[in-house]
């Protein structure tokens, strides 16, 4: 089971490295918000807010001040990953609504609050449950996972009928698809995780960390299906009058 819970981390943080290293490189490019905050969003909430929360733990029975310095790392990045998510979502799929951008930048300042908050009442010692902010930061993070797969799909529904019609993108379609089940895989773990944390102060529990990793594994496949290199089409060339159609 250890094995396996493993494996499923691992899939999950080295699909948000790639994918999160490959937007980042379009952010060069292009200089638009939405590649870096999908960036941000995906490495945040993955390899340095989940990959080192867990390593945290490890690591303080090595050396307790590494464990509790790197929680504390993790604890802002997962910080700073559930805000970006909340902006790519309104940034790419309610780019007009004041409402909702108002929404999303009053969510990163929740977000930001809940840190501190974190650090002046409970610090970060990684060989404890996390305070009662943390515990609600899982759920404002869990709620912006979901509702931006919600609005990927959403998106994808009105973008089917243009592509019925010839004048949408087809390419767009699976993208759209492999985004929103990347991001309700990972809401629904969050979710899962922070039910559970209600209920127990167990930092580490044998079903649940299967059950992470197994969402993390499906979550980490649409991510990479949704972004990987798309193959170009291989060139048609009409034939000539001189040979045969």
């Amino acid at each position: 089971m250890a094995i396996a819970a493993w494996f499923g981390y691992t899939l999950f943080c080295l699909a948000s490295v790639a994918v999160g290293a490959r937007l980042l490189r379009l952010w060069a490019r292009s200089r638009q918000a939405p590649e870096l905050l999908a960036a941000l969003a995906l490495l945040g909430i993955g390899p340095l807010g989940f990959g080192l929360s867990i390593a945290s733990i490890h690591l303080h029975g090595v050396a307790p001040g590494l464990g509790d310095a790197t929680w504390a790392f993790a604890a802002a990045a997962l910080t700073l990953g559930g805000s970006c998510v909340f902006l790519f979502t309104q940034q790419v799929f309610h780019p007009r609504s004041r409402f909702v951008r108002r929404l999303a930048w009053a969510a990163g300042g929740l977000f930001t609050g809940l840190l501190l908050a974190e650090a002046v009442t409970h610090g970060f010692p990684a060989d404890e449950p996390a305070g009662p902010p943390m515990r609600a930061a899982n759920w404002l993070r869990t709620a912006g996972l979901l509702w931006g797969a919600a609005a990927a799909l959403r998106y994808r529904s009105q973008l089917v009928r243009r592509v019925a019609l010839g004048i949408g993108d087809a390419g767009a379609l699976a993208r759209l698809l492999g985004w929103a089940l990347a991001l309700g895989a990972a809401g629904l773990a969050s979710g899962i995780d922070a039910s559970t944390k209600l209920l127990t102060d167990a930092l580490e529990l044998p079903w649940l960390k299967l059950v992470d990793a197994a969402l993390g594994t499906v979550s980490a496949a649409f991510l990479w299906r949704a972004f990987r290199a798309e193959k170009p089409a291989p060139e048609v060339r009409a034939p000539s009058r001189s040979q045969p159609a």
